[in-house]
């Protein structure tokens, strides 16, 4: 084990700073047990080291970080990628069947989930908005990166000036802030230290309140049939029952993530 990290994050995060700083990948570095690194090359790996010793993310460090197929950068003004949201967008490749369908991407932050639903469906029109400038820089420079032709724009989930066009979109997909102030202490150091906080933390009291505002800002925009899909926090599941129990012409689900927690949100907008 080394400093705070569990032993599997801290050699996740050893052999992305091995490869990123001597540009040969793990499966090379792992049949060349003897690698001699130049001194140069080593100053700049303990230096990595010493700042992930301090729990700064290897992501950041390195500026760069995978979801999916995609290689992106990311930077403090975005949230690293993680896992579960990999299986939020698998739900909405699983969902959407138009083979030229129409989505957004609300709170984009690094446009990963945009970018990624493009690469994979080049036939679908994707867009995705966020209210941070410099979470909008970033998406916007994924996008070239990864010629993601998706259409990135600023603007505020909360108040939407972009209003959508009436049964003009196939779905939403949204990983919002969702972590409550009254849980920070719950959330590891890392992410507090380094992480922006008005990606990760609801402001005020009403926990649900992104998720209230989006769907009721989108539900018009929405064809019939067509989907929300949004990662929430495992301990709103009951709000958002009670929330969307009081709607007709919807059908909901919540489904697990990997460790067996409340993690996603579907809403289906009923054929009428």
């Amino acid at each position: 084990m080394a400093g705070k990290f569990a032993e599997s994050e801290w050699m996740a995060g050893t052999w992305l700073a091995v490869e990123a700083v001597t540009g040969i990948e793990k499966k090379d570095l792992i049949a060349r047990p003897n690698l001699e690194i130049q001194n140069e090359k080593a100053e700049k790996l303990q230096s990595i080291f010493d700042r992930m010793q301090k729990e700064e993310p290897i992501q950041y460090i390195l500026g760069e970080s995978y979801f999916r197929y995609l290689k992106i950068k990311v930077n403090p003004a975005v949230l690293i990628p993680r896992q579960e949201t990999e299986w939020l967008v698998d739900l909405v490749l699983a969902k959407v069947l138009n083979s030229e369908a129409v989505g957004v991407d609300v709170c984009t932050g690094s446009g990963c989930i945009a970018l990624s639903l493009a690469t994979e469906r080049p036939k679908w029109k994707m867009s995705g908005l966020d209210f941070e400038e410099n979470a909008l820089e970033v998406a916007k420079e994924n996008n070239v990166n990864t010629k993601g032709g998706v259409n990135f724009f600023h603007d505020n989930a909360l108040n939407l000036k972009h209003k959508p066009q009436p049964l003009s979109l196939d779905f939403i997909v949204s990983n919002p802030p969702y972590v409550p102030y009254s849980q920070a202490d719950e959330v590891e150091n890392q992410v507090k230290m380094f992480e922006p906080e008005s990606a990760v933390f609801v402001d005020g009291d009403d926990s649900i309140l992104f998720y209230k505002t989006i769907f009721n800002q989108y539900l018009s925009g929405l064809k019939n049939g067509g989907w929300f899909f949004f990662e929430i926090h495992p301990t709103s599941e009951q709000l958002l029952q009670d929330f969307l129990s009081s709607f007709l012409g919807i059908k909901f689900w919540f489904e697990k993530d990997f460790k067996n927690l409340t993690r996603f949100l579907m809403i289906q907008k009923q054929i009428i």
